[in-house]
């Protein structure tokens, strides 16, 4: 593919740009996304316009465009509201000679590494993320519009803006993003993590040469995590690359490169939108939160509307009052409803199997003493036979609880203990039983599921053994 120039306006390459620390746009709720696009034909002039007046429409004042060697022609990157991201996709297929390459578009729900951070960590500060929640949407805009130098110099000193130089990504120094694919389904969370300390850990080793701070950046669509590197030389980034196949090919993770234009080079603009700013307005913080990348996913609008109701109805409690335990149950939500959002079968079962393992293992382990503890009328031998009812294979002892076992049996002594618990009247119910010994022999046994038919079915009954499981622990502690 024959070099191209890069279109002016954002990219000037004679400007140095301001760019906001990572918080800022957290506190608006923006998330950032990266789409791959073809132009055919690639015609500079109207296309620099196209993209322009696209960018106009969402409020986006600065964005980045990197052309690139290979099949796809662009790398475009943009800070919007999630929800403003599904109809940005649409918009961006309606230009003139472009479209997204296979559907690739990713969402990015972390940073790990970046120059931003490093930067930062020289300032004398204590909080950024304190000093963002007291950002007001005029003193953005106002940034932005860049005609108040007392504000900028406000926002230096508290690190919520830093300015970047032009980037020279000529002779021997080659800019590239490194694309990394979604692990094999059977890995899970922890060695993903691994993974991801293995990945910094290569990033920030001298042998490969980068010339800046690389960005690691973990996400949701066309890759898992997407990198960002300036290499002196084509071997030290070809040493990279293969390593990072050679060491991570072990757990089903693959890479491509993309390879930057670099003449003239790209400036990375950024902005919050107007979107963000309210605007537009129509997001909501916490689906923003949860799912990242439901509004760049292939979704109809009626699906979308789906995923949403789901999160602003029945995912609100786990945040209002944080524990160790809601934090661990949002993280397994999240990761089950970004598998159906993919209809990704495995990945889902993946994101519940240990919950529901550590929730039928923590149920079981206290119902011994407890039968005790309650004087459940006629011990553990009367409450064996409670459960033989209606049980085919019946368990012999407490050992061989299944997780309904274990919620039959916790209800029954409480019902016994607490006559006049509201909670457990109403909450220790069959059908709950029922619902939640489903999902459980569903996931544990691997049987096949409509995962977009029936998602819903399954995340509601996972939050109702959270709770359950929540609201038996909690009367235990007055017997155990």
């Amino acid at each position: 593919m024959a070099k191209k120039k890069t279109p002016s306006g954002p990219l000037n390459s004679q400007e140095t740009v301001w760019v906001w620390h990572p918080a800022v746009h957290e506190r608006f709720q923006e998330t950032l996304f990266y789409f791959l696009l073809q132009v055919r034909p690639f015609e500079l002039v109207e296309f620099d316009n196209e993209v322009k007046a696209l960018m106009s429409k969402y409020g986006v004042p600065r964005y980045c465009l990197y052309q690139l060697f290979g099949n796809v022609d662009c790398l475009l990157r943009v800070w919007l509201p999630p929800q403003a991201g599904r109809q940005f996709k649409e918009d961006a297929l309606g230009l003139r000679n472009v479209k997204l390459v296979n559907d690739l578009y990713v969402a990015i729900r972390d940073k790990r590494l970046c120059w931003i951070f490093n930067e930062a960590e020289k300032l004398p500060i204590n909080s950024i993320a304190e000093a963002a929640a007291r950002l007001t949407e005029d003193e953005v805009r106002r940034q932005q519009v860049g005609d108040d130098e007392s504000l900028r110099q406000r926002l230096k000193d508290t690190g919520l803006i830093f300015k970047r130089p032009v980037e020279t990504v000529s002779g021997v120094r080659i800019k590239a993003f490194i694309a990394f694919s979604q692990p094999d389904s059977g890995t899970n969370e922890k060695l993903r993590q691994a993974i991801v300390d293995r990945l910094v850990e290569m990033l920030k080793d001298r042998e490969y040469r980068f010339d800046q701070p690389p960005t690691l950046m973990i996400g949701v669509g066309f890759c898992w995590a997407f990198v960002k590197v300036v290499a002196q030389d084509y071997a030290a980034l070809g040493r990279f690359v293969n390593k990072t196949n050679s060491e991570f090919g072990l757990y089903g993770i693959y890479s491509s490169t993309l390879l930057v234009v670099g003449d003239p080079p790209p400036i990375e603009g950024d902005s919050v939108s107007a979107s963000a700013l309210g605007v537009s307005g129509g997001f909501n913080p916490l689906v923003a939160r949860v799912l990242a990348g439901l509004y760049g996913a292939p979704l109809d609008h009626a699906e979308c509307g789906k995923f949403e109701d789901f999160v602003l109805k029945r995912l609100p409690s786990l945040e209002s009052q944080p524990t160790a335990d809601s934090v661990k149950d949002m993280e397994v939500m999240r990761n089950f409803l970004e598998a159906s959002v993919r209809d990704d079968r495995d990945a889902a079962f993946l994101a519940l199997y240990p919950a529901i393992k550590g929730a039928e293992r923590r149920l079981r382990e206290p119902l011994g003493r407890l039968v005790g503890k309650t004087q459940y009328p006629g011990g553990m031998p009367a409450l064996l036979e409670f459960l033989k009812q209606n049980k085919i294979n019946p368990p012999k002892s407490p050992n061989d609880f299944t997780l309904r076992d274990s919620l039959q049996a916790g209800a029954e002594i409480l019902r016994h203990a607490l006559p006049d618990d509201t909670w457990v009247k109403e909450r220790l119910i069959g059908s709950i039983f029922e619902g939640i010994g489903d999902i459980r022999n569903t996931v544990m046994h691997d049987k096949v599921l409509d995962l977009r038919a029936e998602w819903k079915a399954y995340a509601d009954r996972m939050l109702d053994l959270f709770d359950i499981r929540n609201g038996l622990e909690q009367r235990y502690l007055h017997y155990v």
